[in-house]
């Protein structure tokens, strides 16, 4: 569910005070510092950074390379994705991305999670409607042999029947998901209703589970030779590296794969507008209303990304949208809104996402038509414009610190442009957008009068029943397809993993504030200049926000942070929120504290009016009664939602009740009774110095950054420290929990209280042990998955959230129904073994491996870094806790390892919470 942004409250001195109230406000008020509402952002990417190669074959080899953090990605990506498939090829395209890295010629079943684990590498793939690809990350000094890795997979993938066979559990588990996760049910069927039976976007990428009946292997071979040729690829290498080198790897692994031509895709049916609105209802088990508005709108081949991204901010973005501010601010008649542009090669679709109030949903519609239809008569301004661009240009820079999310983005361009620097022009683009650009866009593509719905509406109780026998023949559909596809073969031993090199070790040490300051009123002040893209990130953190984000009090809290935005001494909501976006700044409000990202140029002012609002908020009577709406329809919400069931039912065992054992109705009730008061009270005792810690990470020069904070942050108020009282867990040893929800599938989880709390000797030697237990592929965990077919995602930690006061252990997966307590009785086997017989020498090295990956991916980006630096001071940390915990890692043996796991990893008295359609 999305997300909503925290506001606060200030309290007004009385008697005396007033006078003391009014000079100060004389001398310290926040001076206007002139600032032109200019839509300038250029960024230029030094080009030489950037790098091309075409092979014989006709692959492409992109590079890019930056040192910003110690890692590398290799990922190469076909424009081959379910568009292309026939009537008969229904989900091959997805498919195929499962199977590609189950075994090639030279690689066995198991060697290529095998592999990724032995270097410390993340790993995935993704299938879109154009495009299907394949990513390994990891240390600057262990990425060369995914290069070969990746090439094998090119040609040599096996499709064996029995590895499908294991295969098509997860597919269908997944397909589960697909119709569990609502949003995602809407817009699938949105695509499949604006999109004609004859366009390849008609269907879902994933396909249709009664063609799985009749697959073979042989479909997947014949579709995967028809397209995996090096025309349709492009290989990119991201990260800390030589370019001569990466260039000699890639000719050496691809440039002898021959490339027999390809396929050339048939060309997409004209997409002829029609004058018809489509409205769409669609019912399930719920208690709460979605909506959703949709239109077609061109793809990314036509050039018009730049106007759909400008028009999604200004109708979606933040407390900033237009349909925000009138639907949620003004009208009070949804709880939240996020628009979305969603564009694939040769077309897209523009949908707006509604959270409804009750019987509010005719009255959200008026107001989409009514507010496009203002944007048509009169345009939007140029401070909309200027602040929106603003805003992707640093949301553009934000994304080129993570080498996943930029090589997405930078593949969608190339593909559709076959220009490498595309992506690093478009931000720049963006500068020649007018007014008169969004209003012709509207006019062509999101016409009002022709707006589709969708609505997901609460199935009527006269219907439950004919609803849980259509879920009981799915089921039954379900194991027809695994009976044809019976796996009776073991799983195969690994091979390749055995014959590589042993990782290159890399000697890496977290980035560390470079000043440590105490202000006058007792605000531990971190500074850390990092980087160098013109980006800071500041995070004035609660000490105690564990606390204040798991109690019932610290919905109180939570509450008032919430409240903070929306009104300020001299400064209402639409003032704050207008100043922001003028700067392009990105803020948070919440339990954790506040979070606020921005360009490094004009921060002194930001920070400024940061300061102002945390200092001086107005708690306004009418936005108290809005944010008690939305938090209320939040909770509510939550009961729909099988994960957060899940996790209230959890802390209810292991509390009892006992403030972090609250219940979604206790919430709710605590929230309808909070009034302005409270929010005074509140504010007053939690928003002061000595309750917090201020990290900013960043390109800045650090002289003039400590000048700004000693001189703006001294004003935040004094106020004492607030001590906390923790709860002891009151937990039910082998308590048993269902929770009754007509879902697909079913939730799963064993769970107990631990002893661990962050400053044990215990909790890294666990910790390494969660590694190699649950963490992805490759894992104790997966290789049940693997083995049995039991479940498609499996989660698990032990001393999980811990922190000042020890955590609690976990196990679960997502599980079919019928296979839920066979996957209960083989969870707790699996523990069983992990206690008693441990580890292997092999596994302790991965996980030193993986470990460090963690690590080093905790330092990727400067908000990651501001946020972890302010939680090691204010967990009293050492700033080289994390170096330290790396040099311990290194110096564990197995036969600690096994000490501990014995002692801590234990089953027997696990408590159990299952949630689907058990129990009643």
């Amino acid at each position: 569910m999305m997300s909503i942004d925290k506001v606060k409250l200030v309290l007004l001195l009385l008697g005396g005070l007033v006078i003391v109230a009014s000079l100060y406000f004389v001398f310290f008020r926040p001076r206007r510092i002139p600032f032109v509402k200019s839509r300038q952002f250029q960024f230029n990417f030094p080009k030489e950074q950037i790098k091309k190669m075409t092979l014989d074959n006709g692959m492409t080899v992109l590079l890019l390379k930056t040192s910003a953090t110690p890692t590398v990605l290799v990922q190469i990506a076909y424009d081959i994705g379910s568009a292309v498939e026939t009537s008969v090829e229904r989900g091959l395209a997805h498919l195929i991305e499962h199977m590609i890295f189950k075994g090639t010629q030279k690689m066995a079943e198991g060697d290529i999670d095998g592999i990724a684990r032995k270097y410390g590498a993340t790993f995935n793939a993704f299938t879109g409607m154009d495009v299907t690809s394949y990513y390994f990350e990891t240390d600057k000094n262990n990425w060369k042999p995914f290069v070969g890795i990746l090439a094998d997979c090119m040609q040599n993938a096996r499709f064996d029947e029995q590895h499908l066979a294991s295969e098509l559990k997860a597919v269908i588990q997944e397909l589960r998901m697909y119709k569990d996760h609502y949003w995602k049910a809407m817009y699938e069927r949105a695509m499949r209703i604006i999109f004609p039976s004859n366009h390849p976007y008609h269907f879902p990428i994933i396909g249709f589970k009664q063609e799985l009946l009749n697959l073979s292997a042989d479909d997947l071979r014949a579709f995967y030779k028809k397209y995996y040729h090096p025309s349709h690829a492009t290989l990119f290498i991201v990260g800390d590296i030589n370019d001569q080198e990466a260039f000699d790897l890639a000719k050496e692994h691809f440039a002898s794969i021959p490339n027999n031509n390809g396929h050339l895709q048939a060309s997409f049916p004209d997409l002829i507008p029609d004058p018809v609105s489509n409205h769409t209802c669609m019912y399930e088990d719920v208690k709460k209303e979605q909506l959703g508005f949709y239109w077609v709108m061109p793809g990314l081949k036509a050039g018009k990304q730049e106007v759909a991204a400008l028009l999604e901010h200004v109708l979606g973005y933040g407390d900033s949208g237009r349909l925000v501010k009138k639907l949620v601010d003004e009208k009070k008649i949804a709880t939240s809104v996020a628009v979305s542009a969603t564009l694939f090669m040769e077309a897209g679709l523009f949908f707006i996402f509604i959270e409804p109030v009750e019987g509010k949903r005719v009255e959200c519609e008026e107001v989409v038509r009514t507010v496009l239809q203002e944007i048509i008569e009169k345009g939007v301004s140029e401070a909309e414009l200027a602040a929106a661009i603003k805003t992707k240009g640093r949301g553009f820079l934000e994304r080129l610190q993570s080498h996943q999310s930029f090589v997405y983005s930078w593949l969608q361009s190339y593909f559709a442009t076959r220009d490498e620097y595309d992506v690093f022009n478009r931000i720049n683009r963006f500068q020649a957008i007018k007014s008169e650009h969004i209003v012709s866009f509207i006019k062509m593509y999101l016409d009002p009068l022709f707006m589709n719905s969708i609505a997901l509406l609460p199935l009527p109780q006269n219907q439950i029943e004919k609803f849980k026998v259509a879920r009981a023949l799915s089921d039954e559909l379900d194991k027809k397809i695994l009976a044809k596809h019976e796996r009776t073969a073991p799983l195969e031993i690994p091979k390749l993993v055995h014959e590589l090199s042993e990782p290159e070790k890399l000697s890496f040490s977290f980035p560390k504030p470079q000043r440590e300051i105490t202000l006058p009123n007792g605000l531990k002040v971190l500074l850390c200049k990092h980087g160098h893209l013109p980006l800071v990130s500041a995070h004035l953190a609660y000490r105690d926000d564990d606390y204040l984000g798991a109690s019932l009090d610290g919905i109180k809290v939570h509450m008032m942070m919430t409240m903070l935005i929306e009104g300020s001494k001299h400064y209402s909501k639409s003032d704050n929120v207008a100043f922001f976006n003028e700067h392009g700044a990105a803020y948070s409000f919440d339990t954790s504290g506040i979070r606020l990202s921005l360009l490094n140029e004009g921060y002194e002012e930001v920070l400024n009016r940061l300061v102002w609002i945390a200092s001086y908020p107005t708690f306004p009577h009418d936005a108290l009664d809005k944010i008690k709406t939305i938090f209320v329809d939040s909770y509510e919400r939550s009961k729909d939602q099988p994960a957060s069931v899940m996790e209230r039912s959890i802390k209810n065992v292991l509390y009892q009740g006992k403030d972090f054992g609250w219940t979604f109705d206790q919430a709710i009730e605590l929230i309808k009774g909070l009034n302005r008061v409270d929010l005074c009270k509140l504010h007053m005792q939690f928003l002061c110095a000595p309750n917090m810690v201020l990290s900013i990470v960043g390109n800045f020069n650090l002289n003039d950054m400590q000048a700004v904070v000693e001189k703006i942050f001294s004003r935040l108020p004094a106020g004492s420290m607030t001590e906390f009282k923790y709860p002891t867990p009151q937990f039910t040893p082998k308590k048993q929990v269902d929770e009754y929800m007509v879902r697909d599938q079913a939730l799963l989880a064993l769970f107990q209280p631990s002893s661990l709390n962050i400053y044990h000797e215990d909790l890294i030697p666990v910790r390494l042990l969660n590694v190699i237990a649950f963490n992805s592929l490759g894992s104790r965990l997966y290789a049940l998955r693997e083995k049995t077919g039991l479940f498609y995602a499996g989660f698990g930690a032990f001393a999980a959230s811990a922190s000042r006061e020890p955590g609690f252990d976990y196990v679960g997966a997502i599980v079919s129904l019928d296979k839920i307590d066979q996957a209960e009785r083989m969870i707790r086997q699996m523990l069983h073994d992990f206690s008693e017989k441990g580890v292997l020498e092999k596994e302790l090295k991965d996980a030193r491996q993986i470990y460090l990956k963690g690590i080093i991916d905790k330092a990727s980006t400067i908000g990651s870094i501001a946020g972890t630096i302010a939680k090691l001071d204010a967990l009293k940390l050492d700033d080289d806790y994390y170096d330290k915990v790396l040099s311990r890692i290194q110096e564990m043996d197995c036969v600690t390892l096994n000490k501990k796991a014995k002692f801590y990893f234990k089953e027997e008295n696990m408590a159990r919470v299952r949630i689907g359609r058990i129990g009643k």
